[in-house]
Protein backbone atom coordinates (compact mmCIF):
# COMPACT_ATOMS: atom_id res chain seq x y z
CA UNK A 1 0.00 0.00 0.00
CA UNK A 2 0.89 3.21 -1.45
CA UNK A 3 0.22 6.17 1.30
CA UNK A 4 0.91 9.89 0.67
CA UNK A 5 0.40 12.51 3.53
CA UNK A 6 0.16 15.65 4.31
CA UNK A 7 2.69 18.19 5.86
CA UNK A 8 1.20 17.60 9.01
CA UNK A 9 1.28 14.02 9.31
CA UNK A 10 -2.72 13.50 7.49
CA UNK A 11 -3.41 10.79 5.41
CA UNK A 12 -4.96 11.98 1.95
CA UNK A 13 -4.35 9.63 -0.07
CA UNK A 14 -3.67 5.78 -1.04
CA UNK A 15 -3.33 3.18 -3.17
CA UNK A 16 -2.60 -0.55 -3.85
CA UNK A 17 -0.93 0.35 -6.85
CA UNK A 18 2.76 1.56 -8.11
CA UNK A 19 3.59 5.28 -8.06
CA UNK A 20 5.28 4.81 -10.99
CA UNK A 21 2.97 5.92 -13.94
CA UNK A 22 0.25 6.60 -11.59
CA UNK A 23 -3.01 8.44 -12.23
CA UNK A 24 -3.25 11.54 -9.77
CA UNK A 25 -5.44 13.85 -12.38
CA UNK A 26 -8.25 16.34 -11.24
CA UNK A 27 -7.44 15.39 -7.50
CA UNK A 28 -7.14 17.73 -4.43
CA UNK A 29 -3.48 16.81 -3.03
CA UNK A 30 -2.46 20.26 -1.56
CA UNK A 31 0.14 20.23 0.88
CA UNK A 32 1.04 16.37 -0.45
CA UNK A 33 4.02 15.36 0.89
CA UNK A 34 5.90 13.41 -1.89
CA UNK A 35 9.64 14.10 -1.23
CA UNK A 36 12.02 11.47 -2.31
CA UNK A 37 9.36 9.47 -3.91
CA UNK A 38 9.19 7.86 -7.46
CA UNK A 39 6.47 9.42 -9.17
CA UNK A 40 8.30 8.64 -12.99
CA UNK A 41 5.21 9.18 -15.83
CA UNK A 42 2.70 10.12 -13.04
CA UNK A 43 -0.34 12.11 -14.49
CA UNK A 44 -1.13 15.36 -12.25
CA UNK A 45 -3.16 17.19 -15.02
CA UNK A 46 -5.32 19.24 -13.28
CA UNK A 47 -4.70 18.51 -9.55
CA UNK A 48 -3.94 21.20 -6.98
CA UNK A 49 -0.81 20.50 -5.22
CA UNK A 50 -0.42 23.50 -4.04
CA UNK A 51 1.73 23.69 -1.21
CA UNK A 52 3.08 19.94 -1.99
CA UNK A 53 6.32 18.96 -1.55
CA UNK A 54 8.28 17.11 -4.25
CA UNK A 55 11.34 17.41 -2.82
CA UNK A 56 13.95 15.28 -4.06
CA UNK A 57 11.65 13.46 -5.79
CA UNK A 58 11.58 11.49 -9.44
CA UNK A 59 9.62 13.00 -11.99
CA UNK A 60 10.81 12.00 -14.84
CA UNK A 61 8.15 12.08 -17.67
CA UNK A 62 5.54 13.71 -14.88
CA UNK A 63 2.89 15.57 -16.45
CA UNK A 64 1.84 18.54 -14.57
CA UNK A 65 -0.60 20.11 -17.44
CA UNK A 66 -3.02 22.74 -16.25
CA UNK A 67 -2.03 21.60 -12.18
CA UNK A 68 -2.26 24.16 -9.19
CA UNK A 69 1.45 24.11 -7.87
CA UNK A 70 1.71 27.70 -6.21
CA UNK A 71 3.97 27.15 -3.43
CA UNK A 72 5.27 23.83 -4.56
CA UNK A 73 9.11 22.69 -3.71
CA UNK A 74 10.99 20.27 -6.26
CA UNK A 75 14.07 21.30 -4.88
CA UNK A 76 16.36 18.54 -5.83
CA UNK A 77 14.03 16.82 -7.79
CA UNK A 78 14.87 15.00 -11.37
CA UNK A 79 11.86 16.34 -13.41
CA UNK A 80 13.62 16.13 -16.65
CA UNK A 81 10.71 15.55 -19.87
CA UNK A 82 8.18 16.87 -17.58
CA UNK A 83 5.33 18.81 -19.24
CA UNK A 84 4.08 22.48 -16.98
CA UNK A 85 2.35 23.47 -19.93
CA UNK A 86 -0.36 25.96 -18.25
CA UNK A 87 0.51 25.05 -14.72
CA UNK A 88 0.40 27.83 -11.66
CA UNK A 89 3.71 27.57 -10.38
CA UNK A 90 3.45 31.29 -8.40
CA UNK A 91 6.42 30.87 -5.86
CA UNK A 92 7.41 27.72 -6.89
CA UNK A 93 10.60 26.68 -5.74
CA UNK A 94 13.03 24.28 -8.22
CA UNK A 95 16.48 24.90 -6.76
CA UNK A 96 19.13 22.41 -8.09
CA UNK A 97 16.37 20.61 -9.50
CA UNK A 98 17.40 18.71 -12.82
CA UNK A 99 15.62 20.24 -15.60
CA UNK A 100 16.08 19.56 -19.03
CA UNK A 101 16.07 17.16 -21.80
CA UNK A 102 15.11 13.51 -20.78
CA UNK A 103 17.32 10.25 -22.07
CA UNK A 104 15.48 10.30 -25.39
CA UNK A 105 16.16 14.23 -26.41
CA UNK A 106 12.83 15.51 -25.08
CA UNK A 107 12.14 18.80 -23.44
CA UNK A 108 11.21 19.73 -20.03
CA UNK A 109 8.02 22.04 -21.17
CA UNK A 110 6.88 24.84 -19.11
CA UNK A 111 4.73 26.83 -21.89
CA UNK A 112 1.95 29.36 -21.23
CA UNK A 113 2.87 28.48 -16.92
CA UNK A 114 3.00 31.20 -14.90
CA UNK A 115 6.55 31.86 -13.16
CA UNK A 116 5.35 35.04 -10.82
CA UNK A 117 7.86 34.17 -8.12
CA UNK A 118 9.52 30.90 -8.87
CA UNK A 119 12.76 30.26 -7.51
CA UNK A 120 14.87 28.42 -10.55
CA UNK A 121 18.56 29.09 -8.92
CA UNK A 122 21.03 26.49 -9.21
CA UNK A 123 19.44 24.84 -11.87
CA UNK A 124 19.58 24.52 -15.62
CA UNK A 125 17.08 25.71 -18.06
CA UNK A 126 19.02 25.35 -21.60
CA UNK A 127 16.87 22.51 -22.45
CA UNK A 128 13.30 24.26 -21.72
CA UNK A 129 10.31 25.04 -23.80
CA UNK A 130 9.65 28.65 -22.01
CA UNK A 131 7.20 29.83 -24.46
CA UNK A 132 4.53 32.41 -23.59
CA UNK A 133 5.23 32.43 -19.65
CA UNK A 134 3.92 34.77 -17.60
CA UNK A 135 6.95 35.69 -14.82
CA UNK A 136 7.87 39.27 -13.11
CA UNK A 137 10.50 40.77 -10.91
CA UNK A 138 10.42 38.40 -8.02
CA UNK A 139 10.74 35.20 -10.35
CA UNK A 140 14.51 34.35 -9.62
CA UNK A 141 16.17 32.64 -12.84
CA UNK A 142 19.39 30.48 -12.24
CA UNK A 143 22.86 32.98 -13.24
CA UNK A 144 23.73 34.12 -16.47
CA UNK A 145 20.19 33.42 -17.54
CA UNK A 146 18.86 35.98 -19.19
CA UNK A 147 14.96 36.26 -19.54
CA UNK A 148 14.47 38.57 -22.38
CA UNK A 149 16.70 36.12 -24.99
CA UNK A 150 15.48 32.96 -23.71
CA UNK A 151 11.39 33.69 -22.73
CA UNK A 152 9.20 32.60 -25.26
CA UNK A 153 11.77 30.98 -27.85
CA UNK A 154 12.38 26.89 -27.69
CA UNK A 155 15.84 25.83 -27.49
Amino acid sequence: MNVIFDKNGNQIYSTSSSLIGHDFSDKDLSGAVFANLNLEGANFEYSNLSGASFENAELYWANFFHADLQDADFTGADIRGGDFKHAKLNNAKFVSASIGKDNVGGLTYFDNAILCGVEFSETNLEFCSLCDVVYDDSTIFPKHFTAKDRLNQKP
